[in-house]
């Protein structure tokens, strides 16, 4: 787990302002869609505002940082003992993860010719 690289999905739009990111989530659109988002008054588009540290983090999820980097780097600027950054990021990691904000890109053994994993 520390050795994989998270990435940001993609599909997502973002804006880094003021030390902050916001995240936007785009509705799926479709007929049946279309017309459940006008009786359940579902909007378009929902904002999801990251603070400065979550921000830090969301920029780091670039594909390049392994997550054992980005503990060492937010511990190192925090002034936290590296278990503190851990047990944080990975619990932050996680809830991105399962909100689809972020994908991990799991490197392969060494020896084999086959491209990383992506879990998403």
């Amino acid at each position: 787990m520390l050795d994989s690289r998270p990435m940001r999905n993609q599909v997502l739009q973002w804006k880094h302002e003021d030390n902050k990111v916001s995240v936007v989530f785009r509705r799926k659109e479709s007929k049946g869609m279309g017309f459940l988002s006008k009786i359940f008054h579902i909007p378009e588009r929902k904002v999801v505002e990251l603070d400065s540290l979550g921000a830090r983090v969301w920029r780091m999820c670039d594909g390049e940082h392994t997550v054992e980097t980005m503990i060492e780097t937010l511990a190192a600027e925090n002034k936290l003992e590296y278990k503190e950054a851990e047990v944080a990021l990975l619990q932050f990691l996680k809830t991105l993860g399962q909100k689809r904000m972020i994908g991990f890109q799991i490197p392969t053994p060494k020896g084999t010719s086959q491209p990383p994993i992506y879990r998403g």
